[in-house]
């Protein structure tokens, strides 16, 4: 019971301690910001099976247990729960898809003696997977409706240097995961060092800068090319990234950084990563807004726990209390279910709740966009400095 209270004064005031700083408005404002569409993770149900019985212990993992490529069903599924709802100005809840352009070219890099790194496309990755025909349809119905907003999230989900230099070395855990097309081992399964190997813009040395601001470059140059417009916001891989890119993710187009309430510096000779603290309607050298996350719903994460609906709910309520926007982060595993069906059934339904109460308690609520969130701000920063 003590203990119970405990978490519980622990939990508000970590809550509270996140909105202290940001810009305050006259509006409620709920953000979705979703990660990882586009990226592989776990290719199938066959080969979670296989790495589990290889000796690779993905089942410790939720997002190896459940994350992978999402099929129509899918995203069939979380349009109708969107469609459902409306905020008072008719707005669905729309989700901002942070969207990886590419996968790793598997064949291509073996050949290589994996000493040469080749990417594909992520809708020729969808291609190759026959239950995923038409998927790309789905992404842009998604768009026309505007519950399906891709915004940037990197060229891929990958360490390049580091995942090179363990396939290199014969690391046999990453050996496995290669032969079954997939990579993505966090440092909580298999040892990698300091780095994880998700964490696409981290960087054991100073001189790999060069090679990440043209990633950018090239990952941008595809999401305009993939989408037709420039995603105007980013979030880096894993909250991990050198300021030095700031300018050329702007030349990219890339006017809001989204983030936790600290961006993680790459390590570079160091041993631990160094914190940055940031809030909402912070503006940066190069004048891009920050839009930190203030809420989480992560219930494939949870187990699904009951209480995840209202322990958000409460964080919503920190938020509007302070005057800020609510930005809540929910990854695509709570709603895929090509390798666990019963992982989306369950997560949308509490997804649904969520939204109903939303409404319920606050029927002034507005649902954006990280764009639409970050054109407000920056409109009213600039009508009070004018």
């Amino acid at each position: 019971m003590i203990s119970n209270i405990v978490n519980e004064v622990r939990t508000s005031v970590a809550a509270n301690l996140r909105n202290i700083r940001g810009i305050k408005l006259c509006k409620k404002i709920v953000v979705f910001e979703s990660d990882d569409w586009g990226s592989i993770r776990m290719p199938s149900k066959e080969v979670f099976d296989k790495l589990l019985r290889e000796g690779i212990p993905v089942d410790r993992c939720p997002f190896n247990r459940v994350d992978s490529l999402a099929g129509r069903d899918d995203l069939e599924a979380l349009f109708l729960v969107l469609s459902c709802f409306k905020d008072h100005r008719g707005n669905h809840p729309v989700i901002t898809a942070n969207s990886v352009m590419a996968n790793p070219d598997f064949e291509r890099i073996k050949e290589s003696g994996y000493n040469k790194y080749y990417y594909e496309p992520f809708k020729k990755t969808l291609e190759r997977y026959p239950k995923l025909n038409r998927v790309f349809e789905m992404w842009e119905q998604g768009i026309t409706e505007r519950v399906f907003i891709p915004q940037f999230h990197g060229r891929e989900h990958v360490n390049i240097n580091l995942w090179l230099n363990l396939l290199q070395s014969g690391h046999p855990a990453f050996i496995k995961a290669f032969e079954h097309q997939m990579w993505g081992l966090g440092t909580n399964l298999v040892d990698s060092g300091f780095i994880n190997i998700q964490s696409s813009f981290d960087a054991s040395s100073y001189f790999e800068i060069p090679m990440q601001k043209e990633i950018l470059h090239t990952g941008l140059k595809m999401f305009k090319e993939t989408f037709g417009f420039e995603s105007r916001s980013f979030i880096a891989n894993n909250y991990t990234w050198s300021s030095e890119l700031n300018e050329t993710l702007l030349s990219g187009g890339v006017r809001y950084i989204q983030g936790m309430k600290y961006q993680l510096f790459p390590l570079f000779e160091q041993k631990k990563h160094v914190h940055v603290r940031h809030f909402t309607g912070e503006r940066n050298v190069n004048d891009q807004i920050h839009i930190i996350r203030n809420t989480l719903f992560e219930p494939s994460i949870h187990s699904y726990a009951p209480d995840c609906v209202d322990r958000c709910l409460k964080d919503i309520a920190v938020s509007f209390m302070w005057k800020r926007p609510a930005v809540i982060s929910l990854h695509r595993l709570n709603f895929v279910g090509q390798i666990v069906e019963e992982n989306r059934k369950k997560s949308l339904v509490l997804f649904k709740e969520l939204l109903r109460k939303i409404l319920a308690h606050w029927p002034d609520v507005e649902f954006m966009t990280t764009v639409e969130l970050g054109n407000f701000i920056d409109k009213k920063q600039k009508t009070q400095s004018g």
